[in-house]
């Protein structure tokens, strides 16, 4: 179950993953909740998230090729170094009471390139850490440290913002990407081969790497699949906190315990996914919890009290894990070589698509309310993925 821990660099590298996923998951729920807390609106608080996810996916496609080019610790480093710098940026701006919604859109921008460009560099530096022979284990074990810092991170954010006020939270989300840089440039140190494309044009590089996505025609479709579950199964997550308030009539701490539960959830999946990282046809799997995903958040627009919706979203957080977790297995240990860091960034562009349907429920919410832009949305993506399951055999077998 730990075999990629063996290896001592993936360890070390393990201790930066934890301190970015903490510094990540903290700048996304302050984002959210100010978004929300300056407006009151679950129409800006989607629009500022889709600002971040538009960005991330129109920047992703450069991510890759970056990453198959480039030394990708250095690549991981810079990136993490500049949202450091729009963390500060944001903290100082809300200490001197100087904070407006403009400057949300300009951080959500700004970090959604940065994140997009990190993480295939992320992806395709575990191979060279691990090899092929221990990827999935490994990726499987990054999953599972990402879940665990969203169990915490989301709760000590919400306790942090009702008693010290949402400027403390920029404070960890600074010290995580601080003691991240500092492991990979002081601990993990060299490993193999990290520049894979050297002599064509970027643009080239790219029109191969989509070239070489449409002609693996089962990965198409999984991108497909992961497209779909991400814009309409994802983006509950980002109208989260109009749903604390709204339909629970709850504060920053019980929506930092919601966030909690996705995690805790995934970290109970993880272990379910450690056991079936050899196993065949989990293309299946894969497309099975994206539909269940579609029955839970449905479940969750009916939950009447905090209590309801908290057992709920441990339920959600254990099917999250199994979508995203064998989906990246199956993704990373199909692909060529040559086009590990762009099939990534392909990857990463699917993730990015999900505030684009926080934006779109968040309108059906004004106009209605967040239990039936939920309902709604569960809907589709149990619609979408049904039809993909039945007709895409191939995908199905993907293992």
């Amino acid at each position: 179950m730990f075999a990629s821990l063996r290896i001592e660099q993936y360890r070390r590298y393990m201790v930066s993953y934890i301190g970015a996923s903490i510094g990540l998951n903290g700048f996304m729920v302050a984002l959210g909740w100010l978004a929300f807390d300056l407006t009151d609106d679950v129409g800006t608080l989607g629009a500022v998230l889709f600002t971040f996810g538009i960005c991330m996916a129109g920047a992703a496609l450069v991510g890759g090729v970056v990453a198959d080019r480039y030394n990708r610790a250095f690549v991981i480093v810079s990136m993490q170094f500049v949202v450091v710098i729009i963390a500060v940026a944001i903290g100082v701006l809300l200490l001197t009471d100087s904070i407006a919604l403009w400057h949300l859109f300009v951080a959500a921008a700004l970090a959604g390139i940065t994140i997009s460009l990190h993480q295939p560099a992320h992806m395709a530096f575990l191979y060279n850490l691990v090899g092929k022979e221990s990827l999935a284990n490994a990726i499987a074990l990054n999953m599972g440290s990402s879940s665990l810092t969203r169990l915490f991170t989301p709760a000590v954010t919400g306790l942090l913002i009702g008693f010290l006020g949402v400027e403390s939270v920029y404070v960890m989300v600074v010290a995580g990407f601080t003691l991240s840089i500092v492991v990979v440039l002081t601990f993990v140190g060299s490993v193999g081969s990290e520049r894979v494309e050297e002599k064509e044009s970027p643009l080239r590089a790219l029109g191969k790497g989509l070239g070489y996505l449409w002609g693996a025609r089962p990965l198409f479709w999984m991108f497909v699949v992961l497209l779909l579950t991400s814009m309409f199964g994802f983006a509950f997550r980002d109208l989260l906190p109009a749903f604390a308030v709204d339909a629970l009539d709850e504060g920053p701490e019980q929506y930092g315990l919601m966030l909690s539960m996705i995690g805790l959830g995934s970290m109970v999946g993880i272990f379910g996914i450690v056991a079936l990282t050899n196993a065949r046809n989990k293309g299946a799997v894969v497309m099975a919890m994206a539909v269940a995903l579609g029955g839970a958040i449905i479940l969750l627009s009916f939950a009447g009290s905090l209590t309801a919706a908290l057992i709920v979203l441990l339920l959600i957080g254990v099917i999250m894990a199994f979508v995203t977790a064998l989906a990246s297995i199956v993704m990373q240990t199909n692909v060529e070589e040559a086009f590990r860091g762009r099939l990534a960034s392909f990857h990463l562009l699917t993730f990015g698509m999900h505030p684009a349907g926080a934006l779109l429920f968040g309108f059906i919410a004004e106009a209605t309310d967040i239990r039936v832009a939920y309902r709604v949305s569960g809907l589709v993506l149990i619609g979408f993925i049904g039809v993909l399951g039945l007709w895409r055999g191939d995908v199905r077998r993907l293992s």
